[in-house]
């Protein structure tokens, strides 16, 4: 990389000899190379996966010591990925940076019968703990449990509300906009001006000032501040059939989300899975499919038409 201190010598001194590239330019085009490639090794530690959980927990025996030596990996069951940690010398596994979706857990140990847990379902952000008890026995067997207690959130304090794909789509939308889903969370309420629904993030949420959430896609943000107004303008808002879920976080949130005025609206797009799937579907909105309005008003006082009187 020492060579790169001198780009501007050999630019100089002209990259090209009797039509084709030089020494120089050869030594220039390495330089590059060499920058690009430290590029992509800095680039995964430097990308802040705000979206992403961590599944931690303790491996001990029937006594309640610690196992070392035991060894937990974690599957999704839909995509088939595996991610693998070891544990300590206290007992303790986690596993960081891990996409929100549903999981199998396997932990092993010499000596010690396998366990299997099924039924893990990791929303956004979300910080689980599981715990373990091996029992002695053949390491070719396995314990399996299906149906897993409920996680309660003891990792963090953070508040919010998840509306998950179910939500999505379950739930009518009369303007096709996901993020009105918010306003199923807690704490959220409606903006008393001509301006309500404009903009995605147009709520207040415990009592802050609207339009101040931060909008994040797959953890990227998708608002710009305006000037000399103090909100944020949502710049794309994906459709309904691209959201998985999201999770409006209020308050309590770590020191990795900032530009945002107290709440955050953590969107999580679709991907694919082992198994081929799609979705069709057609919509059909005409006035003539509305209920029939047989009471009117005149001058603030109803009243039928002669038409509606001979329904009767």
């Amino acid at each position: 990389m020492d060579k790169c201190r001198n780009w501007g010598v050999f630019i100089k001194f002209g990259l090209v000899q009797r039509g084709r590239p030089g020494p120089v330019a050869i030594r220039v085009g390495l330089c590059c190379i060499e920058a690009s490639l430290a590029l992509c090794l800095l680039a995964p530690s430097a990308c802040a996966q705000l979206y992403t959980g961590s599944v931690s927990g303790t491996v001990t025996d029937p006594s309640g010591a610690a196992i070392p030596s035991a060894h937990a990996t974690l599957t999704d069951v839909e995509k088939g990925f595996t991610y693998t940690a070891s544990v300590n010398e206290t007992g303790r596994f986690v596993l960081r940076q891990i996409p929100p979706g549903s999981y199998a857990i396997r932990v092993d140990a010499p000596n010690f019968q396998a366990v299997r847990r099924e039924g893990i379902k990791l929303d956004i952000n979300q910080n689980i703990s599981l715990d373990f008890s091996l029992k002695i026995g053949a390491a070719t067997e396995t314990v399996d449990v299906v149906a897993s207690a409920v996680h309660l959130q003891t990792e963090d304090a953070v508040t919010g509300q998840v509306i998950d794909r179910r939500y999505v789509n379950d739930l009518p939308l009369v303007g096709r906009s996901v993020l009105d889903l918010a306003y199923l969370t807690p704490g959220i309420t409606e903006v008393d001006t001509d301006c309500q629904g404009c903009m995605a993030n147009n709520f207040i949420s415990n009592g802050s000032r609207n339009a101040t959430a931060d909008i994040l896609l797959d953890g990227v943000s998708s608002t710009n501040f305006e000037q000399n107004s103090g909100i944020l303008a949502p710049t794309y808002v994906p459709s309904v059939d691209a959201v998985e879920e999201f999770k409006v976080q209020q308050s309590n949130f770590s020191a990795e989300f900032g530009f945002t005025g107290a709440t955050v609206v953590n969107v999580l797009t679709r991907s694919g899975t082992n198994q081929f799937h799609g979705t069709l579907y057609e919509f059909l909105r005409n006035d003539k499919l509305d209920a029939a309005q047989r009471l009117r008003w005149n001058r603030g006082r109803p009243y039928l038409e002669e038409k509606d009187l001979l329904l009767f």
